[in-house]
């Protein structure tokens, strides 16, 4: 019984549950017959963003997400990007509607994992899973290429770059020019040597390293 009232709050509920109620009317004869029941449910933490991804760049990383399923039937205020790298982590806050945040002044080179979740009016909602990604530039310029020619062949050699601009695991790319001509790939090496099989008189080699299929942003 609460009274001569047309309205009522209940505070004792819980966050994320579903209660029904009724409602009688009173008098000093007694109850009343009771009214249809209704429900409804308290709020809830949303669930975890999904479809984590990450794209790096030079000194950035940035990081995509779709909204979560659950939104704990209430809207999303704003989302929290947790990034760590050796234990220290910090946070970046997109608002409800961003689905990417691009995050700099990373150290390339460095992995960084990330992970996100929404916040509702309960409070900051379930984590994502992890995503690690390392950002990264391309690397300089290999160093000390030289040419040794022989018998229809010319053995190539050189030094790593003084720089590899955060991306140790690279392949390098040989082009290969003849004079008055234009550079052209000629094939890539795992290692610091390559042997041309191919080449003829008249040729000017020239040797970049590329971090593979990693493009910097």
């Amino acid at each position: 019984m609460v009274g001569d009232v047309t309205s009522y709050t209940d505070l004792l509920v819980s966050d994320d549950e579903t209660w029904y109620y009724a409602v009688t009317a009173f008098n000093q004869a007694g109850n009343g017959t009771a009214s249809a029941s209704v429900g409804n449910a308290t709020f809830g933490l949303a669930s975890a963003p999904l479809s984590i991804t990450t794209a790096f760049g030079d000194g950035n990383m940035t990081v995509s997400w779709e909204a979560p399923a659950d939104d704990g039937r209430t809207p999303i205020t704003s989302y929290v990007i947790e990034y760590v790298h050796a234990l220290i982590g910090q946070f970046a806050h997109p608002g409800p509607d961003d689905r990417s945040w691009r995050i700099t002044g990373l150290t390339n080179g460095w992995e960084y994992s990330f992970r996100v979740r929404a916040v509702n009016s309960v409070g900051e909602g379930e984590w994502s899973s992890l995503r690690y990604d390392v950002p990264a530039t391309v690397p300089g310029a290999p160093r000390n290429l030289t040419a040794a020619g022989s018998a229809g062949s010319i053995s190539l050699a050189w030094m790593a770059p003084g720089d590899d601009g955060g991306n140790a695991s690279s392949l390098y790319n040989i082009y290969r020019m003849e004079i008055g001509g234009d550079y052209a790939w000629i094939g890539d090496s795992a290692t610091l040597a390559y042997q041309d099989l191919s080449a003829v008189d008249g040729v000017v080699i020239k040797l970049m390293k590329t971090g593979g299929i990693r493009e910097a942003l």
